[in-house]
């Protein structure tokens, strides 16, 4: 028989997971809780990260770089044995966008239950569930995206549910994106003798990719309503190493508990990917995250481009221009295939690493423009 937990665990877990603020500030305070653990282990900085589906939560918009389709697990052990589950699938629609559904649910178990006057009345459950729909075009450069989303709160036998909408653009140049995001705008969430209102969110982000994509740095600026603080910030980085094994780490200010600070990795092997995320709490401990992601239905322009990167970030410069050439045979005006093919082409041709460190610009040979 599992052992109730106290009920002053409902003030406690949430604000500290979700980095909200003081308890009765706002409700629905488990919508800032990560989904993803790739973007937990970098401190939840993807307002400008441009190839996670992961990212919907912060950025409906980060959908529309979206190229095959995407199925998600993950699952978060926060503290006294609760936890959160999330279930996602992105699909692309081509002429009609990309759309990603995600399903969280938290279960808090039992609680142990009292009257006002103290004594006890048993033990209660309690849950929160939100059910989300995202959308986005398919572009390069500048992207649009919205999510509407359903959410409740139960506890025992009552429950208070809310509609709320995000929004948010992307704008992708080569080595950077930039990003902006507006979350949780809607209804209120009714209670019996009240209401509460979900921590609105407005969210500024940039990530600056280098070395074949395989570095990432992310920093996000984010103001939530509910918070005494006016500003949070939010920095991430991740390597792939042999695009094989990521090492990730983040940093956010802000935080009710702990430093701050979060670490992860991740695994690739084929479509699959492996992912995984914690963050010291103080004396409450470590969060702990884990996600798998399974990529499937790639037409044949993405398949060459991934191969070609893949290819890219190993040091074989030939193989990925290859890839890259029959990529842009199906399609010759994809312009992340141009873009990654430019830089195969420079690769070759020894100039140096694919994305070399800054230096001096280097003398022009004979003959050459």
């Amino acid at each position: 028989m599992k052992r109730p937990r106290p009920a002053f665990l409902l003030l406690v877990l949430l604000p500290i997971g979700a980095g909200a603020g003081a308890p009765g500030s706002t409700s629905l305070d488990f919508l800032r809780l990560p989904e993803s653990a790739r973007l937990a282990a970098m401190a939840s900085a993807g307002v400008g990260f441009p190839d996670e589906s992961g990212s919907a939560q912060l950025n409906p918009a980060a959908l529309g770089l979206l190229r095959s389709q995407e199925a998600s697990f993950a699952y978060t052990r926060l503290y006294e044995g609760v936890g959160y589950g999330v279930m996602s699938y992105a699909h692309p629609a081509q002429k009609f966008g990309n759309f990603d559904l995600s399903l969280l649910h938290l279960d808090y178990g039992d609680i142990a239950g009292a009257d006002a006057s103290g004594a006890k009345t048993g033990n209660v459950s309690a849950s929160d569930r939100q059910l989300r729909l995202s959308w986005a075009p398919q572009r390069e450069t500048f992207i649009p995206g919205v999510s509407v989303k359903a959410v409740q709160e139960k506890l025992d036998n009552a429950t208070a549910t809310a509609f709320l909408a995000d929004a948010g653009v992307l704008y992708r140049l080569r080595r950077m994106t930039f990003g902006a995001s507006v979350r949780n705008l809607g209804t209120r969430a009714k209670y019996e003798g009240g209401s509460g209102k979900a921590p609105v969110v407005m969210a500024l982000g940039a990530t600056y990719r280098a070395l074949a994509d395989a570095l990432s740095l992310s920093l996000d600026v984010e103001r939530a309503s509910g918070r005494p603080e006016p500003l949070a910030l939010r920095t991430g980085a991740e390597i792939w190493l042999k695009d094989a094994v990521a090492l990730r780490v983040g940093m956010r200010t802000n935080q009710d508990a702990g430093p701050g600070l979060s670490a992860g990795a991740g695994f690739k092997v084929g479509a699959a990917r492996f992912d995984y995320a914690l963050s010291p709490h103080g004396a409450l401990g470590l969060v702990h995250h884990v996600g798998l992601s399974f990529k499937f239905g790639q037409g044949a322009v993405e398949r060459y481009y991934e191969q070609g990167v893949h290819e890219l970030r190993m040091g074989n410069a030939a193989e990925a221009v290859i890839l890259f050439d029959k990529a842009l045979a199906v399609d010759p005006k994809n312009r992340r295939v141009v873009e990654k093919a430019l830089e195969a082409a420079k690769a070759l041709e020894g100039f140096g690493e694919p994305e070399p460190a800054p230096q001096a610009a280097p003398s022009r040979r004979k003959g050459r423009p």
